[in-house]
C-alpha cells in the first residue's frame, strides 16, 4: 500500500519516536550484521574565492548539503584552515601576498583657524581624518570688536543758597530764594561722567530759630546742601580678531591589497528516514493477541536500497529482517505476525532500523501486556423520590480503559465513561428498579455488580381550599402513585378515612388525591400537614403546612357615622383574620378592601339609602348580613361674603353679611376658633402695633359647620416712626440740602423749614433753594407712616454762605530799595486775600497789607490782589506797577505815612512833608502836577465808584523814581434804605422780614425804640410779648463802608386773646375760637380757660344739634377731641393740613351760661 506525501511527512515529524543517527564510519558497523552492497555517498570540490581586500586575515563560512566529511581543503598563497559543524564549513585564510598597494590625497580648498588678537602666519599644518600636510595663506579676516567698560567715581556738591528776612507784626517774612532750588538731587556732568548724586543729611538753616529777634529785625538766611555719590560714566576699547583662511594638497597612508583562492574536497550523503505506523506508543494488548503485524514506513531521498530490522525488547538479533528498493518515494515496510500474546505481562519495547550503506537510522516504541481483569472497589446504590444513584470504581494490574465505567436503571443504559457515579433522574416514586456497575480495563476485560432499588415516596404537598363556614377540602399535590398511604394530621389531631378529627393517628390512601374535612368553626384556620411512606415501609419528611380559612359570618350591626348632605360614612367591627371586605350600597357590590367603613359620596340631602355588609377571608367570601337603611342631612349654610375690616394700633374689628338658615357663626383668629354666636361682627383686642393677624368666618346650621371664608391678613397699625437722626447738611450761599438716615417704617417725612412744613416724600433729602446769602434758617425732621405722626427731631440751624467777596478797593503801593508795601481796603464778605506777584506767584494773607520783601534795587514789579471767602474768589483789582527804589539816597527822602480820604467825589492823599523846602511831584490818572511844597493833593469832582491811579516823588533836579503808587477808587453811589416786606404775629411775639441790601455785611434793627446789631440774616424775631400789643419797627444795612438809612417805621400788633364779657345772670352768648396759619394740628392743644364760679358751659360746639357737654373724647359728628374740666377746656383738632400750606379759620364755637350778673374773662392760648 502507497502512502502520501503528506502523510509521510506526518508521520516522520511524530513526537512519539526516537531518532538515532549512526555515523557511516565503517568501524562503527561491526556487529550491525548489514547486507553487504553498494554505497552511494558521493566526493565533490567546491571552490571558495576571498575578493581583494585590504585586510589580509579573513574568514567565511560556507554550507555543502548532506555532508559526510571533509576531505582536504587548500589555499594558493599564504595559510589556511577549516572547522566543520553539520553542513557548514568555517574558512580562515591568513598572510597571504599582496596583489597591489594605493596612497590617497586630497584638496583641501577652504581651511580656517582663528587665531585671535595674533595676525594668521602664511602657512599652517593640517592633519585630520588621516590626512596631513601643509597649507598656505590665501585670505585673512579680522572681526574686532569694541568692549564697554563702565568706570565710577565718587563727587561730592555743597550748594548755599540765600533769601531776605524780615520780623513784623504778623510774624517773619521771607523774601525769594536767590537760586533755584535743587530738589534732592544735584546734577554731574564732568570729564564724561553724568547723572546725579543725592542729597545727604537735611538742609541747614541759618539762622533756623527766630524767636530771638523783634519787630523790625531783618537779615540773609542761608540754606546749606550736601551732596554727594558715584557717578559711572562708559568707555569703548577696540579687540582684534584675525582668522586666517588656508587651501592646499595634504595626503593619507599606503593600502596594501590581498585576495585568496580556496578549494575543498568533500564527501556527502543524505540520510533514509523511518516512521512507526503500528503499535503505537503506550498500546496495551492482551492474551488474545497472538498474530500482530509491526508496520513501518522508510524512504531515502537518494533511492538507496534499505535494510529494515525488528527487534524486540533489546535483544541483539532481530526478530525479522526485510529489504526494499525505490526508496526516492515512501515504501511500507509490514514485518512477519509476532505472537505478543505469550509476552510476560507488563510493559516491552519494540525497536526498528534502517541502513542506506552509510548510516543507520533507528526508532523505538513501547507497549503494553495486559492478561488479567479489573477489580471491582466498593459499589453504593441509593435512591431519593426521583432518582438513583449508583457509585463504584475497579483497578487494573495493567491499565484501565479511558472510559472504563458504565451504569444501567430499568433498562437504560449508560455509554461507557470515566465519571466514578452516575444518577439516573425522572423516576417514578415509590417504585422497584434493577440497577447495575459495570468496568473495563485497556485491553477490553469488563466485570459487572446489580442490585434491587425502591425509590423513595415523595415529600407530600398539600393545599386546602373549598371552604365553607364548618368544613375544608384537603388535596395532595405529588408524585406518588395511587395507593401510597400518608398519615395527615392537624395539631394533635389526625384526619380519619371518614373525613373527620381524631386523637388516634391513622396512616389513610387517597383514592382521588383529596378529601373533605368536616365540623370545624366558623373564619378559624387550620393548619394541616402530612408524611408519606414507600412499599418498603421508608416514611419521608412532614411535607409542607396547609393553612386553611373556614369562611367568616357576615357583621351583626352596622354604625353610621359623619352623616352630611352628600355623604354618609358606614362603618362596622373588624374581624380577625379578614383580608376584605364587600358592602352592598343601594344594590351595587363595592369591593371597600380591608377598611372597617365605606364612605358614600355624591348623595343627595335628605335622601334615603340600604346597605348590607360581608367578609372576606383567607377561605373565601362570606355571606351578606341584614340590611341597614340610613338618611342624609340638610344642607350646610353658605360662606359668609362681604368680610371687612377696620385696624387701629392695639385693635382689629371685623364685619360679615348675614347668611340665610344660619344658626350661628364662628370666626378663626391667629387659628383660634371662636364661636360669636348669632353676630355679624368681631373685635379682637389687645394686639401689638404692626403685628400680622389672619382671620377666616364660617356659617353653621344643624346641617354642619359651612366652609370657611378666604383667610385675610390684617396688619395692625404700626407706632408712629422715631424722629430722625444724625442729619447732615450740604450749604452753599443759596442753598442749604439736608440729608438723613431712614428710619424704620417710615411711609414719608415731612420737613419745618422755618416754621412751613413742607412734605418731603419717601426721599432722606431736602434742598432749600433760593435762599439769601448768609441767612439762618432753622429746620427739623419728623416721619409718618400708617400709625400717625412722629416726633418732631431737634431743631437744626444752619446758615447760607456768603456772597463772593467784593473787589478789594484803594490799592495803595510804595517802595524802597529792597521791598515794596501793598495796602487797600477791607473788601465785602473777605475772609483772606490773595496777592499776584508778577503774574506767577501768588501768596495769601489775612490782613489788608503786604510787604514784598528782598527784591533787587531797581526792579520793577506787578501786582494784583483779589478777596476770598467759602464761596469763591473776586475779580482781580488792576494790575498796579512799581518799581524798587534804585537810589541809595538817605531814606529821609521817601515819602512815608502816606494816607487817603476817599468821598463819593473826591479823593485827598496827605504823607509827612520831608521838610520846609522839600517840593513834591504827583501823577494823577497819568497826568504829572506840580504840587509844591504841599504834602496835601486834593482830586476833586470824581464820579462816584471810579477807580484812579496816583504816583508820588521828591521833586529834583534829575527825575526821581516815584516812591509811592496808589489805586484809588470813589466811593460808590450809597444804597437805599431796606425795605420790610411782610410780617407776622402771634400772641407772643412778631417776625418781620426784609429785602437784602447789596454789598450789606449786617443789619440793624431798631424794634420799640431799641437796636438790635450784628443781624446777618434777613429776618428777626421779636419776642416775648404780652398779647394785644402794638408795636414799630426800622432796619438798617451796614456795608464796608457806609450806613444806609432806616427803613419805613413798620407797625404790628400781638394777637388779642383775652376776651373781657359783661354778662347777665341766666344769659347765654357764644365764644368763636379761630386759628391762623396753622401747618399742624399734632402738637398743638388750643385751651381755654374762664371762671367757673361766675359762667358756664352749655355746648362744646354748636354746630351739632345737641348739646355737646362730655368730659373726654371725641364730639360726635366732629373732629375735635376734648377734654373738660370746670373752668377748663381743652381741644386738639383730629387732622392733618397738605405739607407746604396752613390752615386758618374756626375751630369750634362755644356757648356759654352766665351763672350770675358780673363782668367775667375768657382766655384763649395755644400749648405745645
Amino acid at each position: 500500500m502507497k502512502i502520501k506525501g503528506l502523510l509521510y511527512k506526518k508521520i516522520f515529524v511524530s513526537i512519539l519516536s526516537v531518532l538515532i543517527i549512526v555515523s557511516g564510519i565503517p568501524d562503527m558497523l561491526t556487529g550491525l550484521n548489514l547486507l553487504s552492497g553498494k554505497a552511494y555517498a558521493k566526493s565533490g570540490t567546491m571552490p571558495v574565492y576571498f575578493s581583494e581586500s585590504s585586510s589580509r586575515n579573513r574568514s567565511k563560512t560556507v554550507t555543502i548539503p548532506n555532508l559526510v566529511r571533509v576531505t582536504s581543503v587548500k589555499v594558493d598563497t599564504g595559510n589556511v584552515s577549516y572547522s566543520v559543524n553539520g553542513n557548514n564549513v568555517t574558512i580562515s585564510v591568513s598572510n597571504g601576498s599582496s596583489t597591489g598597494s594605493s596612497t590617497s590625497s586630497m584638496y583641501i580648498s577652504n581651511y580656517s583657524k582663528h587665531t585671535g588678537s595674533s595676525e594668521p602666519p602664511s602657512t599652517t599644518w593640517y592633519s585630520s581624518g588621516g590626512y596631513s600636510g601643509t597649507l598656505s595663506l590665501y585670505s585673512a579676516d579680522n572681526d574686532g570688536y569694541y568692549e564697554t567698560k563702565k568706570t565710577s567715581r565718587y563727587f561730592s556738591k555743597t550748594v548755599v543758597n540765600s533769601r531776605s528776612w524780615e520780623i513784623n507784626q504778623w510774624g517773619t517774612k521771607f523774601g525769594s530764594w536767590k537760586l533755584a532750588d535743587h530738589g534732592s538731587s544735584y546734577e554731574i556732568d564732568q570729564d564724561g561722567y553724568v547723572g546725579s548724586i543725592p542729597q545727604i543729611g537735611d538742609v541747614k538753616y541759618n539762622p533756623s530759630d527766630f524767636s530771638k529777634y523783634k519787630i523790625g529785625d531783618s537779615g540773609t538766611q542761608t540754606a546749606t546742601k550736601k551732596f554727594g555719590g558715584n557717578v559711572t560714566k562708559t568707555e569703548l576699547i577696540w579687540h582684534d580678531d584675525w582668522t586666517g583662511y588656508y587651501r592646499g594638497y595634504v595626503y593619507g597612508s599606503t593600502t596594501y591589497y590581498y585576495s585568496y583562492n580556496v578549494t575543498i574536497n568533500y564527501v556527502s550523503n543524505v540520510s533514509p528516514s523511518i516512521n512507526i505506523i503500528t503499535p503505537s506508543e503506550g498500546q496495551v494488548f492482551c492474551e488474545s493477541d497472538y498474530s500482530f503485524i509491526p508496520v513501518v514506513s522508510v524512504s531515502d531521498p537518494d533511492g538507496d536500497t534499505l535494510i529494515c530490522k525488528l527487534f524486540l525488547d533489546g535483544e541483539a538479533s532481530p526478530k525479522d529482517t526485510k529489504t526494499v528498493s525505490n526508496t526516492a518515494t515512501a515504501q511500507n515496510v509490514s514485518f512477519n505476525a509476532q505472537n505478543i500474546g505469550l509476552l510476560t505481562e507488563g510493559e516491552h519495547k519494540m525497536k526498528f532500523t534502517v541502513y542506506d550503506g552509510e548510516v543507520t537510522i533507528q526508532k523505538e516504541i513501547g507497549f503494553t501486556i495486559d492478561n488479567t481483569p479489573p477489580s471491582i472497589g466498593t459499589t453504593t446504590f441509593d435512591s431519593s423520590d426521583t432518582s438513583i444513584s449508583i457509585s463504584g470504581s475497579a483497578t487494573d494490574n495493567v491499565a484501565m480503559h479511558a472510559t472504563p465505567y458504565c451504569y444501567s436503571t430499568g433498562g437504560n443504559e449508560t455509554q461507557w465513561m470515566s465519571d466514578i457515579s452516575h444518577t439516573f433522574e425522572s423516576l417514578i416514586p415509590n417504585t422497584r428498579y434493577t440497577a447495575k456497575f459495570m468496568a473495563r480495563d485497556k485491553a477490553g476485560h469488563i466485570v459487572e455488580v446489580s442490585q434491587e432499588i425502591y425509590t423513595k415516596a415523595s415529600k407530600p404537598v398539600l393545599s386546602v381550599g373549598s371552604a365553607s363556614e364548618t368544613s375544608l377540602v384537603i388535596t395532595l399535590n405529588d408524585g406518588n402513585p395511587v395507593g401510597t398511604e400518608y398519615l395527615v394530621s392537624c395539631g394533635s389531631e389526625y384526619v380519619t378515612a371518614q373525613g373527620t378529627l381524631s386523637q388516634l393517628p391513622e396512616w389513610i390512601a387517597f383514592d382521588e388525591k383529596s378529601i373533605t374535612v368536616g365540623g370545624l368553626e366558623p373564619n378559624s384556620h387550620y393548619t394541616f400537614i402530612a408524611k408519606a411512606r414507600s412499599a418498603d415501609g421508608i416514611e419521608t419528611e412532614i411535607g409542607n403546612q396547609a393553612i386553611g380559612v373556614t369562611l367568616a359570618p357576615p357583621p351583626q350591626t352596622l354604625r353610621f357615622n359623619d352623616i352630611l348632605q352628600n355623604s354618609l360614612i358606614i362603618s362596622w367591627d373588624a374581624l380577625d383574620g379578614a383580608i376584605g371586605y364587600d358592602i352592598e350600597v343601594d344594590n351595587d357590590v363595592i369591593d371597600n378592601g380591608l377598611a372597617i367603613n365605606y364612605q358614600h359620596t355624591g348623595l343627595l340631602p335628605e335622601t334615603p339609602h340600604t346597605y348590607r355588609v360581608r367578609v372576606r377571608n383567607a377561605g373565601g367570601v362570606g355571606s351578606w348580613s341584614s340590611p341597614f337603611d340610613c338618611m342624609t342631612l340638610m344642607n350646610r349654610p353658605e360662606v359668609p361674603g362681604n368680610v371687612e375690616y377696620s385696624a387701629t394700633r392695639t385693635e382689629i374689628s371685623l364685619s360679615w353679611n348675614p347668611v340665610a338658615r344660619a344658626d350661628g357663626y364662628d370666626i378663626e383668629a391667629d387659628g383660634v376658633v371662636q364661636n360669636t354666636g348669632e353676630d355679624c361682627f368681631y373685635t379682637h383686642f389687645g394686639l401689638e402695633p404692626d403685628s400680622i393677624h389672619q382671620y377666616r368666618v364660617r356659617a353653621k346650621n344643624a346641617g354642619g359647620d359651612g366652609d370657611w371664608s378666604p383667610i385675610i391678613d390684617v396688619i395692625t397699625l404700626p407706632n408712629p416712626p422715631e424722629p430722625p437722626i444724625s442729619v447732615d447738611s450740604e450749604i452753599t450761599k443759596t442753598e442749604i440740602r439736608l440729608i438723613w438716615e431712614p428710619v424704620a417704617k417710615t411711609d414719608r417725612y415731612e420737613v419745618e423749614v422755618d416754621g412751613i412744613i413742607y412734605d418731603a416724600g419717601a426721599d432722606t433729602v431736602y434742598l432749600h433753594e433760593g435762599l439769601t446769602p448768609l441767612t439762618r434758617h432753622q429746620y427739623r425732621i419728623r416721619g409718618i407712616n400708617a400709625g400717625g405722626t412722629g416726633e418732631w427731631s431737634e431743631h437744626i440751624y444752619l446758615t447760607t454762605h456768603p456772597y463772593e467777596p467784593s473787589v478789594p478797593e484803594n490799592v495803595m503801593a510804595s517802595s524802597d530799595s529792597n521791598s515794596i508795601s501793598l495796602s487797600w481796603y477791607m473788601a465785602s464778605y473777605a475772609y483772606t486775600y490773595e496777592v499776584e506777584i508778577d503774574g506767577n506767584e501768588i501768596e495769601e494773607v489775612i490782613s489788608t497789607n503786604f510787604q514784598h520783601n528782598g527784591i533787587a534795587t531797581g526792579s520793577e514789579h506787578t501786582y494784583r490782589i483779589r478777596a476770598k471767602n467759602i464761596s469763591g474768589v473776586s475779580d482781580w483789582t488792576s494790575p498796579i506797577t512799581i518799581t524798587a527804589s534804585s537810589q541809595q539816597a538817605d531814606q529821609n527822602m521817601s515819602v512815608t505815612n502816606l494816607a487817603a480820604v476817599v468821598t463819593y467825589d473826591s479823593i485827598t492823599l496827605s504823607w509827612n512833608s520831608i521838610s520846609d523846602d522839600c517840593q513834591y511831584e504827583v501823577e494823577a490818572d497819568g497826568v504829572l502836577i506840580n504840587n509844591g511844597f504841599d504834602a496835601i493833593f486834593n482830586h476833586a469832582q470824581l464820579e462816584p465808584g471810579s477807580y484812579h491811579e496816583y504816583k508820588i516823588r521828591v521833586k529834583s533836579e534829575e527825575i526821581a523814581e516815584w516812591s509811592s503808587v496808589l489805586k484809588l477808587s470813589t466811593l460808590p453811589t450809597p444804597p437805599g434804605a431796606p425795605v420790610i416786606t411782610r410780617s407776622y404775629a402771634s400772641s407772643t411775639s412778631i417776625q418781620i422780614w426784609w429785602e437784602p441790601v447789596e454789598n450789606a455785611v449786617s443789619y440793624d434793627v431798631e424794634a420799640d425804640g431799641e437796636i438790635t446789631t450784628g443781624i446777618t440774616d434777613i429776618t428777626w424775631l421779636h419776642e416775648p410779648l404780652p398779647n394785644g400789643t402794638s408795636h414799630q419797627y426800622r432796619v438798617r444795612a451796614r456795608t464796608l463802608v457806609d450806613i444806609t438809612p432806616w427803613s419805613e417805621v413798620h407797625e404790628k400788633s400781638t394777637v388779642n386773646t383775652v376776651y373781657i364779657i359783661d354778662c347777665t345772670e341766666g344769659e347765654t352768648f357764644n365764644l368763636s375760637l379761630l386759628a391762623r396759619n396753622v401747618q399742624d394740628f399734632k402738637d398743638i392743644t388750643f385751651v381755654v380757660t374762664y371762671d367757673s364760679n361766675q359762667i358756664e358751659i352749655a355746648d362744646l360746639f354748636a354746630g351739632t344739634r345737641q348739646n355737646d357737654l362730655i368730659t373726654d373724647g371725641q364730639i360726635p359728628g366732629t373732629n375735635i377731641i376734648v377734654k373738660h374740666t370746670p373752668g377748663r377746656v381743652e381741644l386738639k383738632v383730629k387732622g392733618s393740613i397738605v405739607p407746604g400750606t396752613s390752615w386758618s379759620g374756626e375751630i369750634t364755637d362755644i356757648i356759654f351760661e352766665a351763672k350770675e350778673t358780673c363782668t367775667t374773662q375768657i382766655n384763649f392760648n395755644e400749648e405745645e
